[in-house]
């Protein structure tokens, strides 16, 4: 699945878990996207405890900036920056 924003996608990700519980998921996460960045989008997901059990999130960006590369590779819920 594709969504263009961290709201749509929180919303997918809602409604594929609730439907098959045990489904680990992969998350490509852009840090700059419309409505919802990267950084809210993971702070959303922090609220909903069964969504972070079963989701690999994978940040993406064309950043060149140190601070959020290593942000990025220093949150408890990503697992690589790319």
């Amino acid at each position: 699945m594709e969504f263009d924003s961290g709201t749509e996608g929180l919303a997918g990700l809602q409604k594929v878990l609730q439907n098959d519980s045990k489904t680990k998921i992969k998350v490509f996460l852009d840090l700059n996207m419309p409505i919802m960045n990267g950084w809210d989008t993971l702070d959303e997901l922090r609220k909903v405890d069964f969504l972070t059990k079963n989701v690999n999130i994978y940040m993406l960006s064309s950043t060149v900036n140190v601070k959020e590369i290593n942000q990025a590779k220093e949150h408890e819920l990503i697992k690589d920056f790319v």
